[in-house]
């Protein structure tokens, strides 16, 4: 119960602290789509950068947002895998991230490897 919890309390601190805070700071209105003790998956549909995002989505989708969600993964130990994106021509960006226990002296950080 106590991975549980934990789990519980990471996705909360997802929801709450990125989804509810620094995503409406800079203008980014979220909508949960599914949420679990261990997951959440959200879409967006508003974007600062989506002009640019548009015209190059390499540079500010899969660099810019990729970097943007590794660090916030790193920090919270959760894996972000965008499914759907503005910029590469979805009506919506739409994100399923989920809690990843780590063992103990496990760090940090993501893997940049295929979706997982």
């Amino acid at each position: 119960a106590l991975k549980l919890a934990a789990g519980q309390t990471v996705i909360a601190s997802v929801e709450a602290h990125v989804l509810d805070g620094v995503f409406r700071e800079f203008g980014i209105r979220s909508e949960v789509t599914s949420k679990g003790s261990r997951h959440i998956e959200y879409r967006t549909r508003t974007c600062p950068f989506l002009e640019l995002a548009e015209q190059m989505p390499s540079l500010v989708c899969d660099a810019l947002d990729r970097g943007f969600h590794d660090g916030m993964d790193a920090a919270l130990g959760v894996r972000t895998e965008r499914r759907m994106c503005m910029g590469h021509g979805d009506p919506y960006c739409e994100y399923r991230t989920r809690w990843v226990a780590r063992t103990q002296g496990q760090r940090g950080g993501s893997s940049h490897g295929g979706s997982g």
